[in-house]
């Protein structure tokens, strides 16, 4: 099934679009996830995507506007590390993660039976 996939934020009132800019700087999942997020910039909420939604530029991004978030990925992204994808000499049930310490990205690897990714960023707070 083929389509055109159209990203609209409406009025949940009268359902009109409403007006937007053409921004595609960071990429057109990444632009959408900043325009729904943008009610919640620094309320330190976890926001939780699918696969289409979850990229690097994306969890970074939210980062920066003061929201964690986690999500799977799919494995043909640029975004993924070679290490975490060399499966098949890894367990059943095994687990892989590799952190970036400057970013506060998290990049996991679990392998079941098939291999699943996810990416998560977390907020650390000085109480």
């Amino acid at each position: 099934m083929y389509g055109v996939k159209i990203n609209w934020i409406c009025d949940a009132e009268n359902g009109y679009a409403l007006k937007g800019s053409e921004e595609h700087q960071i990429g057109l999942a990444s632009t959408n996830i900043g325009q729904l997020a943008e009610p919640f910039v620094n309320s330190n909420r976890n926001i939780f995507m699918d696969r289409y939604f979850t990229s690097y530029s994306a969890m970074q991004h939210l980062f920066e506007l003061g929201l964690t978030a986690i999500g799977a990925v799919f494995a043909h992204r640029r975004d993924v590390l070679a290490c975490l994808l060399k499966v098949a000499r890894r367990d059943f049930y095994s687990t892989l993660a590799v952190y970036m310490h400057n970013k506060k990205i998290t990049m996991i690897s679990y392998v079941p039976k098939k291999t699943a990714m996810f990416f998560c960023c977390l907020h650390t707070t000085k109480s």
